[in-house]
């Protein structure tokens, strides 16, 4: 007996118009952080503070530096994480600075850490000194942040928080924009593979954009109407190839296929790298 072919069935998903998402990710000038490995002869990203110095993540895995320092690096960053900031306090002493900023992060978050940034005269990049947080709740809440001051100047800096070596913005700067499709997708599918670690994960919906079918095209009656669709994923989380498994009307099922190829998966990853696969989706039609 030749076995039944098994595909991963997901969620059930109602056909919508779904680009809007896409607003709340949000492109702005920021800064991509970078420090030495312990032998001081590479620099990789960082995605955190460990126990007492940064932690960049190298082809050898995770490693917590030796050095405190970190380089900064202008860029144009993509994120849909913000900390909105209601009050601010700075003071001084010899031996630190300090910053009492009440906040509200839109998400709860782990090992967010802030940084304040400033630029030396006649350096194009700017420079900064980093402290670890508190988790970051969701609600608001009062951060009682130190420095270490050398090289801080007493006017002309700023502050800012991290998460996973990415800054989280503020949503009342002036200088934010909307992300394209294409930058929401790469930071969405950048999540999605650091999720799964080395492990698995299932596709995930990413942009399904349809409109809704007209009433005359579906079976009389008011009860949800489902309509079944293998669909194959590449790695990239294009569509390739989609079979509609129930008998429609020509009609109906035009109305389908003239979309289904354009839609955006993030894809299936199996032992932490994006694989092909095939799924079987339900679509809600009413």
């Amino acid at each position: 007996m030749i076995p039944a072919k098994k595909y991963i069935c997901l969620t059930l998903v109602t056909l919508v118009t779904a680009t809007a998402f896409a607003n709340s990710v949000k492109v702005f000038p920021s800064v991509a952080l970078t420090a030495k490995t312990k032998d001081g002869t590479e620099w990789w990203p960082v995605v955190g503070i460990g126990k007492k110095r940064p932690l960049i993540a190298s082809d050898k895995g995770l490693e917590e530096v030796t050095a405190r320092a970190i380089r900064c690096q202008r860029r144009m960053v993509v994120n849909d994480i913000y900390v909105e900031r209601y009050s601010i306090e700075k003071s001084r002493t010899e031996d630190r600075v300090f910053v009492n900023v009440e906040i509200k992060s839109s998400v709860p978050l782990e090992n967010a850490f802030a940084m304040i940034l400033y630029t030396p005269e006649g350096s194009r990049n700017p420079k900064g000194r980093w402290t670890k947080m508190r988790p970051l709740t969701g609600g608001v809440q009062t951060m009682k942040l130190q420095f270490l001051p050398k090289g801080i100047p007493e006017t002309g800096w700023t502050l800012h928080f991290f998460h996973g070596g990415k800054e989280l913005y503020d949503p009342a700067r002036t200088d934010l924009k909307d992300a394209m499709i294409g930058d929401a997708y790469r930071l969405y599918l950048t999540r999605h593979i650091q999720n799964a670690d080395s492990g698995d994960a299932n596709p995930v919906p990413f942009m399904m954009p349809i409109s809704q079918a007209d009433p005359e095209l579906l079976p009389k009656g008011t009860e949800p109407y489902l309509v079944k669709v293998k669909i194959k994923i590449a790695k990239s989380g294009k569509v390739t190839e989609h079979t509609i498994m129930d008998e429609l009307s020509n009609e109906l099922a035009q109305h389908i296929s003239q979309t289904v190829d354009g839609w955006w998966f993030l894809p299936r990853i199996k032992a932490g790298q994006p694989v092909a696969t095939t799924v079987v989706m339900p679509l809600k039609l009413r």
